[in-house]
């Protein structure tokens, strides 16, 4: 019997990258907020590369880009949270594009969502820390990125990931009707 590569039919190999994108992304977000709230001073900016980077440690209580403030609300922050993680492995388990790149994108996103679900679960609120501006002197414009983490990164960077991977993604040859993704029975 012919079988695709486990990285396409979504075999073991794709559901270890999966989970290990998931462990980078929560432990480097984890791991990198501790030292910048450690090594810093909430609200000082320290310079990275001066005028482009700055680690700039900041309690955001809110959603995106301080969208929302409130503590009130962290309560209801945690709820979605938690409730997007099974949301996300389903995804990865059920996508009909069995791509290698889908493991990628939706371990970034499942690992960056259980990074800021842990800060809000035990400091109330994802702590942020990093700051960018973008100068263009010449055109007399400068543009200051809302301060993230990594969490955050790796969130934007997997849903954009996937949502190519939806757009561009090869259609799946065989598929069991009604059940996206799982593999058709072998024809004999």
């Amino acid at each position: 019997m012919d079988q695709a590569p486990a990285t396409q039919s979504g075999g073991r190999p794709r559901a270890a990258i999966f989970l290990v994108v998931a462990l980078v992304a929560a432990s480097s977000d984890i791991w990198t907020k501790e030292w910048a709230f450690a090594n810093g001073k909430l609200h000082v900016p320290r310079a990275v590369i001066q005028d482009v980077f700055h680690i700039t440690p900041v309690y955001n209580d809110g959603v995106v880009w301080g969208a929302f403030q409130g503590s009130q609300k962290n309560v209801l922050f945690i709820v979605i949270s938690a409730a997007a993680v099974p949301i996300i492995v389903r995804m990865f388990a059920t996508f009909r594009e069995r791509l290698t790149l889908t493991a990628f994108a939706l371990g970034g996103v499942l690992g960056g969502t259980v990074g800021n679900l842990y800060d809000r679960i035990v400091h109330h609120a994802v702590r942020d820390h990093l700051e960018f501006t973008i100068r263009i002197p010449a055109f007399d414009w400068n543009y200051h990125w809302p301060i993230f983490n990594v969490a955050d990164a790796f969130i934007c960077t997997g849903a954009i990931l996937f949502a190519l991977c939806v757009m561009f993604g090869k259609k799946g040859k065989e598929t069991a009707p009604g059940l996206a993704g799982a593999p058709a029975a072998p024809q004999a």
